[in-house]
C-alpha cells in the first residue's frame, strides 16, 4: 500500500502544470517543497487514532497548495449534452443511441498523456409509474469505458468489456466515446404492448475510480467533473413492438 501511494503521488506531481513564466529554480523548489509535503502525509501512521486527525489535516494542505499554486482560477465544471436519443426495437428487444457532445480540457489530455486512465460510465434506467405506489424499476444497465496512452505503442486505447480499439489520435479515441450505438438495454420479455415508460440516460467522468490523490475534496472539482444531466423521456411501445 506505501508503495501504491508513492506511486499514485508520483503521477499527481508529474501531471502538474506549471504557469508559464515561472522560473525553473522556482518549479524546482515548489516541487521538492510539494514532495517533502507527500512524504510527510505518507509517514503519519495510519493505525493511531490520535494522529488521524494530523494525517486529514496534512492532506488537506497538499491538495490546498498544489491547486493554489498552479490553478489559482477554479472553472465550472464541464458538461456534456445528449442529443440523438432513440430506442429502437430489434429481435432481443430496444437498443439505445445517442450522441455525446464534450471536449476534453487541456489538463485532462496531459493527465492522459502522463499514464493516468480515465474511466467514463453510461448509465440506462427504464422504469413506469404506478399511481398507488412508488414509480416500478423495470430495467437498469451500465456501460463502462476506459481511455488510456500506451506509451509503447504511441496510441491512445478505448477499452470496453472485453473488447478494446487502438486509435494514433486521441481525437479519434474521444469520437468513439461521443457515440454511442446499439447498446442492447431492454429485453423483450421485460415490457408490454401498448405501456408507457419513462428512459433515462446519463454519462460521466467517473471519479471514484481514480488513484486516491486525485480523489481529495479539491481534485472534484474544476477539470475533473466532466457529466451530463440525467436526461429522461418518455417511451411507449406500440401493440406491434415498436417504439414512439
Amino acid at each position: 500500500m506505501y508503495l501504491y501511494n508513492i506511486l499514485n503521488i508520483k503521477l499527481l506531481l508529474s501531471c502538474l502544470i506549471v504557469p508559464r513564466g515561472t522560473s525553473r529554480q522556482l518549479t524546482r523548489l515548489l516541487e521538492q517543497t510539494l514532495a517533502r509535503l507527500c512524504a510527510l502525509v505518507l509517514r503519519v501512521p495510519r493505525e493511531t487514532s490520535e494522529l488521524l486527525g494530523i494525517r486529514r489535516r496534512l492532506q488537506m494542505l497538499l491538495s490546498c497548495l498544489i491547486f493554489g499554486i498552479f490553478y489559482p482560477g477554479l472553472a465550472q465544471a464541464a458538461e456534456i449534452t445528449v442529443s440523438h436519443v432513440q430506442l429502437l426495437p430489434n429481435k432481443k428487444g430496444y437498443h439505445l443511441s445517442a450522441d455525446f457532445d464534450f471536449n476534453l480540457s487541456p489538463f485532462l489530455q496531459e493527465a492522459i498523456n502522463k499514464g493516468l486512465v480515465l474511466h467514463f460510465k453510461a448509465e440506462f434506467e427504464l422504469t413506469r409509474s404506478r399511481w398507488y405506489w412508488l414509480d416500478k424499476r423495470v430495467n437498469t444497465r451500465e456501460r463502462r469505458y476506459q481511455l488510456n496512452y500506451h506509451a509503447l505503442t504511441r496510441k491512445y486505447r478505448i477499452s470496453t468489456g472485453s473488447l478494446h480499439q487502438a486509435y494514433d489520435r486521441l481525437e479519434d479515441a474521444v469520437m468513439l466515446l461521443k457515440r454511442l450505438r446499439a447498446w442492447q438495454v431492454i429485453e423483450a420479455d421485460l415490457v408490454r404492448p401498448g405501456r408507457r415508460y419513462q428512459a433515462s440516460l446519463r454519462f460521466y467522468l467517473d471519479r471514484s475510480l481514480l488513484p486516491r490523490p486525485f480523489q481529495i475534496s479539491p481534485l472534484s472539482t474544476n477539470d475533473w467533473v466532466l457529466t451530463t444531466d440525467r436526461v429522461r423521456w418518455q417511451f411507449i411501445t406500440s401493440e406491434s413492438g415498436d417504439s414512439q
